[in-house]
C-alpha cells in the first residue's frame, strides 16, 4: 500500500513540474545577442559567401521570391517652377501646381504600374516587376500653406540651358538658392528655356533634365498645352539617376539584363538603327517606360542603405507598427540584404528562418518563434532606425533550442537596451 501511495505521489509530482515547464505555459524575450549561443558548425562556401553578399542587388528587387517582405516606397518631392521677370516662356503657375504637375506625377506612376517587356535583346524573356516606387508631394514644415509647391521669380537663374557656351545644366546655384529642406525632400525645379534659344529659327522644343545630388532640373513647359506624358518619363529617368541607376546603353551600368546597344531615340531605315530599339527608362529612346530586375534592385538597394543620402527621401513608413499584418514564415527561409519592417515576424513550428545583414524592426515589432521554430542569426545586425525601441526575439521554448547564431551579429535598441 505504501509503494502504492509512494507511486502517485510521484507521478502527481512529475505531472505538475512537466505542467510548469511546458512552453507554451511561459516565453521567453531576447534583447542581448549575450542570451544566445554560437553555432560551433563551420560554414560551407555558399554560406561564408552569403555573408559578404548584403549589397547583390537580387537581394532588393520587388519579386516574387522577396514579396513576403517587400512594401511600396513612397518618395518626398516639392517642385519650384522658375520665372523670369516675363513669366512668358513657362506654364503660369496655378496651372502647373493645380492641373499640369498633378497630371505629370500621375502619368509617372502609371508608367511604373505598367511598364512593359525590355525591347532588348530581341526574344528576351527578362522578368517584368511592379517597381513598388511611389511620389508623394509634401509640405515644409516651415511654409506648410505651399503644400510643396512654389514659384519664384529670378531673371539670373531662371533658366535651363544644356548647350552652347552659357550651357548652366550641372550648375546648383538655383538650387542652392532655393532648394527647401532638401535633406528629406527630393526638389525638383521646372526652370525656363531661354528666350535667345526660342527666338532660334533652328529651335525645337524638347524636354531635358538632370539629377543633381537630391535635385533633379526640367526645362520646358512653355507650350500651350505641353505633353505631360513626355516630360513624365524624363522624370522617372532622372529620379532614377538620383537612387543609382545609370545610362544603360554602355556596359557600365552595373547589370547584365541591360544589353550594350547604339541609344537609338527611334526606329528608322538606316543601321544602326533599322532594328528594334530600347524602351529601357535610363536610355535615351521615344517610349523609356521598361525597368529591369537589376535596375529595380539597385533601385531599392540605395533605398535600404542606411548610409545614403537618398533614403532620407524616403518616407519612412518602417517606423509605423502594424500589429496586425505579420509575416509568417512556414518554410525555410534566408534572408539576405537589409530591409526596413514595420511588421512581427512569426516563425511557425518546424520552419528554420536565417537571417543576415540589417534588419529595422519597428517600434514594439517583435520577431517571435513558436515551438518548434528556428532562428539563425548569420552576421546580421537587429535594430530600430527610427530612434525608437523594438520589442525583441520571443521565444516558446528554452532558448538554446531555437535561436542561434554565427559570425557577428547584434541586436539593438530593443525594450530593455539603450536606443
Amino acid at each position: 500500500m505504501k509503494d502504492l501511495q509512494y507511486f502517485n505521489i510521484c507521478i502527481l509530482f512529475i505531472a505538475v513540474f512537466s505542467f510548469g515547464c511546458n512552453p507554451k505555459s511561459k516565453t521567453q524575450l531576447i534583447t542581448d545577442i549575450s542570451q544566445i549561443t554560437a553555432v560551433s558548425k563551420q560554414l560551407d562556401a555558399n554560406e561564408a559567401k552569403s555573408l559578404n553578399n548584403c549589397g547583390a542587388w537580387e537581394n532588393y528587387t520587388p519579386s516574387p521570391e522577396n514579396s513576403l517582405w517587400f512594401e511600396e516606397e513612397h518618395i518626398r518631392l516639392n517642385f519650384h517652377a522658375m520665372y523670369d521677370s516675363k513669366g512668358d516662356l513657362l506654364l503660369p503657375f496655378d496651372h502647373m501646381k493645380s492641373m499640369w504637375l498633378p497630371m505629370l506625377i500621375d502619368n509617372a506612376h502609371q508608367r511604373f504600374k505598367n511598364a512593359p517587356q525590355m525591347n532588348l535583346p530581341e526574344g528576351n524573356n527578362t522578368p517584368v516587376y511592379s517597381p513598388m516606387i511611389k511620389y508623394v508631394v509634401v509640405a515644409s514644415d516651415t511654409l506648410p500653406e505651399a503644400k510643396g509647391y512654389y514659384a519664384h521669380i529670378d531673371d539670373d537663374l531662371a533658366y535651363y540651358i544644356n548647350k552652347g557656351k552659357d550651357k548652366n545644366n550641372y550648375k546648383k546655384d538655383v538650387i542652392k538658392k532655393y532648394a527647401i529642406d532638401d535633406d528629406s525632400i527630393l526638389n525638383v525645379f521646372v526652370m525656363e528655356v531661354h528666350p535667345d534659344s526660342v527666338a532660334s529659327k533652328t529651335y525645337k522644343q524638347h524636354n531635358a533634365g538632370i539629377a543633381l545630388g537630391t535635385s533633379v532640373k526640367i526645362s520646358g513647359f512653355y507650350e500651350e498645352d505641353p505633353k505631360w506624358w513626355e516630360y513624365a518619363s524624363t522624370f522617372n529617368h532622372e529620379v532614377g539617376h538620383i537612387f543609382g541607376l545609370k545610362h544603360a546603353w554602355n556596359k557600365y551600368d552595373g547589370c547584365e539584363d541591360t544589353p550594350v546597344h547604339p541609344n537609338c531615340f527611334q526606329r528608322s531605315s538606316k543601321p544602326p538603327c533599322d532594328g528594334p530599339i530600347s524602351n529601357n527608362l535610363m536610355d535615351y529612346n521615344n517610349e523609356r517606360r521598361a525597368i529591369t530586375p537589376c535596375q529595380l534592385g539597385i533601385y531599392h538597394r540605395t533605398i535600404h542603405n542606411i548610409e545614403t543620402k537618398q533614403r532620407r527621401l524616403i518616407v519612412e513608413r518602417w517606423c509605423t507598427y502594424q500589429p496586425n499584418n505579420p509575416i509568417i514564415i512556414t518554410e525555410d527561409t534566408h534572408w539576405i540584404g537589409d530591409k526596413d519592417l514595420s511588421r512581427d515576424i512569426i516563425i511557425e513550428d518546424g520552419t528554420t528562418m536565417t537571417i543576415s545583414c540589417r534588419i529595422s524592426m519597428a517600434e514594439s515589432a517583435k520577431i517571435i518563434v513558436k515551438k518548434g521554430g528556428h532562428l539563425i542569426l548569420d552576421g546580421v545586425r537587429l535594430h530600430n532606425d527610427c530612434g525608437q525601441k523594438w520589442g525583441g526575439i520571443e521565444v516558446q521554448q528554452p532558448i538554446s533550442d531555437c535561436v542561434s547564431y554565427r559570425g557577428t551579429n547584434s541586436i539593438e535598441n530593443t525594450i530593455t537596451t539603450k536606443v
